[in-house]
């Protein structure tokens, strides 16, 4: 997959900040399932703009994204979002949304595949109460609900999958943000409900999850440790997919004013994980993964 972007950011006023830019994906797929090899070029292309509006104490900000998928054609994602200060320890934070999801290339191409499936559209809307401890830490509660439309699922009776449902999922998470004297970081513990329109349990989807994310801060150089785990799911025919946990690090170091390199090693202990399942086993994912990134800031 190849990646380009340009933005362009604006102050305009103290109370008012204001982004505009544009996207470009290239992707290629090549996938082999009984025999059969599926090799395309996908492209997207985006446009998207953000505004945050200040005042003595709340913050209003709203950011749209106009997307133009090769395959899917024209999509619009946008989020609304509002924070006050209740006092000096607590905020309140209210946001909505509505973002869509392409199918991925195990959707398109793998068991039960689709290449005619259209992307699943969401609106989402949460709560969240927000405590400050010490100005360097901060815990959260977040109560959230989405709702899913054209949400992929396996049709049994063409033994594909379709877009055919209706989905809600309902659920809580606790974050927590800290920063310390050598290390900070963050940690992220969510449990949901997605049910489907006959309020059975979704397919491939866990009730639980975590994330943990650890950084060191040098000069000019940051590294990070990742830890990302999920509960077991169900899949199609009823099979069980394990629960797992994931190890990530990276290494970001700006070279000079405008441009910066990244490494990234995906999953360090080559972790045998699954996603899906089909007929006579598992669809494995990605095993150990090196990525390496150059990023030149043209205005800076």
């Amino acid at each position: 997959r190849n990646s380009f972007e340009i933005s362009v950011y604006s102050k305009v006023k103290n109370n008012n900040n204001f982004i505009l830019g544009f996207n470009q994906n290239a992707e290629k797929v090549d996938y082999s399932v009984y025999g059969d090899e599926f090799v395309k070029s996908l492209k997207t292309k985006s446009i998207f703009t953000s505004n945050q509006f200040f005042s003595k104490n709340a913050l209003f900000g709203f950011s749209v994204r106009l997307s133009d998928h090769e395959t899917y054609g024209k999509n619009t994602s946008w989020n609304l979002g509002y924070k006050k200060r209740l006092n000096n320890s607590w905020s309140l934070i209210l946001n909505s949304g509505m973002a869509f999801r392409s199918p991925n290339s195990s959707e398109l191409f793998g068991f039960g595949s689709n290449i005619n499936l259209k992307p699943e559209t969401s609106r989402s809307s949460e709560l969240r109460l927000e405590r400050t401890i010490n100005k360097d830490n901060i815990l959260g509660l977040t109560i959230f609900t989405y709702k899913t439309d054209n949400l992929i699922n396996y049709d049994f009776s063409e033994s594909k999958l379709k877009n055919i449902d209706q989905a809600q999922n309902e659920g809580s998470e606790i974050r927590y943000k800290w920063t310390g004297k050598t290390f900070r970081g963050d940690m992220l513990l969510r449990v949901q409900s997605p049910k489907d329109s006959n309020k059975k349990n979704l397919l491939r989807r866990s009730r639980k999850a975590m994330s943990c994310n650890i950084y060191r801060d040098f000069k000019g150089a940051t590294i990070n440790f990742n830890l990302t785990g999920f509960d077991r799911r169900k899949d199609i025919g009823n099979k069980n997919l394990p629960g797992y946990f994931l190890l990530n690090t990276s290494f970001t170091k700006e070279l000079n004013k405008k441009l910066s390199f990244s490494l990234s090693l995906e999953n360090i202990l080559d972790k045998e994980y699954f996603t899906a399942a089909g007929f006579n086993g598992y669809y494995r994912n990605q095993e150990r993964a090196i990525w390496v990134h150059l990023k030149y800031d043209l205005l800076r």
